[in-house]
């Protein structure tokens, strides 16, 4: 190896070690406070006393009947959203459609459970 060679990676070897030194440094310096649970998870009761609902729960008989779930649970307005997205597309939209309603259909349905007994 060369003079030239052997400059080049001891000064890469000390940029690597003082990148890690920096990289300790700020990690160490983030507070010990779980992100993953967000800032719904410091809220545990809503103002009505009850616990708040999950977000992004998993509900079957929304991911099957899709539009249908939501007619029976008295939401008509994502029924006539969700068949409309439906036909327009000719039900190249029906996957998307299912996973939505799917993931959101109990966070749905509680707001629409809140918004009914509200002052608002």
């Amino acid at each position: 190896m060369g003079t030239t060679t052997t400059i080049v990676l001891i000064l890469i070897i000390i940029g690597l070690l003082a990148l890690a030194v920096w990289l300790a440094q700020a990690v160490a310096a983030y507070p010990r406070v779980p992100a993953a649970h967000g800032p719904g998870a410091a809220v545990e009761r809503d103002l009505g006393g009850r616990a708040t609902p999950p977000k992004l729960g998993w509900n079957w008989g929304a991911f099957f009947l899709g539009p249908v779930w939501y007619l029976l649970q008295g939401l008509w307005t994502y029924t006539i959203i969700f068949t409309f997205m439906l036909m327009l597309s000719g039900g190249i939209l029906l996957p998307f459609v299912m996973v939505y309603a799917g993931l959101k259909a109990n966070e749905t349905l509680e707001d629409a459970r809140l918004a009914r007994h509200s002052v608002y």
